[in-house]
């Protein structure tokens, strides 16, 4: 008794040769398409590598290609809403306290940041 994966696999290799043998590609040119990618030329990496400083000297990316965040000092209002954040709505619950007290620049992990460090020096 064959194995039902094992069945499906022949005739999916079957159907493939079948439109395989009806169509009118060169199998030289079948088999070029599976190979790797050929590789940039020198003329291309230089041009992406000057494109890449451009983007560092204006700010937008560090040099690791990420986009780089200014951060700002937690101010007392903002602190004291995460503390009435945490109250109400309870520790790990980041997403629902950011959306109900808007912190416009904050992201649900800086306020989780903040919440763990107002803990380590003992804020609360």
């Amino acid at each position: 008794m064959l194995d039902l994966s094992l069945l499906s696999l022949c005739r999916k290799s079957k159907k493939s040769k079948q439109s395989s043998s009806h169509s009118e590609e060169d199998p030289q040119e079948s088999a070029a398409s599976l190979r790797t990618p050929v590789r940039k030329t020198r003329k291309q990496l230089n041009s992406q590598r000057s494109k890449l400083r451009e983007q560092i000297c204006c700010g937008a990316l560090n040099k690791n290609n990420h986009v780089s965040v200014v951060l700002q000092k937690w101010t007392e209002d903002e602190t004291q809403r995460l503390k009435e954040g945490v109250k109400k709505f309870g520790e790990g619950n980041w997403s629902r306290i950011k959306a109900y007290y808007s912190f416009k620049d904050r992201t649900n992990v800086q306020l989780k940041d903040r919440w763990r460090t107002m803990k380590k020096l003992n804020l609360l």
